[in-house]
């Protein structure tokens, strides 16, 4: 199982906050882990069960998802561009969807390795795993008077 696959699996479950994804993903790497495993790293039965029920057809999603644009990419709570104030915050999520839009602005900010800064993405397209904390296009158009 590659990074991503094991990444969207392990954020699938519920119950657990950022920090304890982020522990719980760097004891596994990237081969998937087994029930008895799951349990030494203290998930609970329930928890257990989400891991192995894991619905294959949203990782078939998320791939696609990457494939459309090359500047679609799935940041984890692992990886060095993962925003580090919002990882000091209670209950992180532990992967973001990010979508560069080009069409939002009329410059980029690059860094040393021709890659956008991700506090230039941030504004443009966050999607958090986190179903309720995705902004909806209408909830921003009621509070910005813009579209996206």
């Amino acid at each position: 199982m590659d990074k991503i696959a094991q990444s969207v699996r392990l954020a699938a479950v519920t119950g657990m906050t950022g920090k304890r994804w982020v522990d719980v993903a760097q004891q596994i790497g990237a081969g998937q882990a087994d029930r008895e495993q799951l349990i030494r790293l203290g998930l609970d039965e329930s928890q257990c069960q989400q891991y192995d029920d894991f619905n294959e057809n949203n990782l078939t999603e998320v791939y696609s998802w990457l494939a459309q644009s090359p500047a679609h990419h799935l940041v984890t709570a692992l990886d060095a561009a993962y925003p580090a104030r919002l990882k000091e915050t209670n209950r992180f999520p532990p992967l973001l969807y990010i979508g560069w839009r080009s069409c939002a602005y009329q410059h980029t900010t690059v860094s040393g390795g021709g890659q956008p800064k991700l506090f230039t993405l941030w504004p443009l397209l966050v999607r958090l795993v986190y179903p309720a904390l995705k902004p909806q296009r209408s909830d921003h158009y009621q509070r910005t008077g813009k579209g996206y």
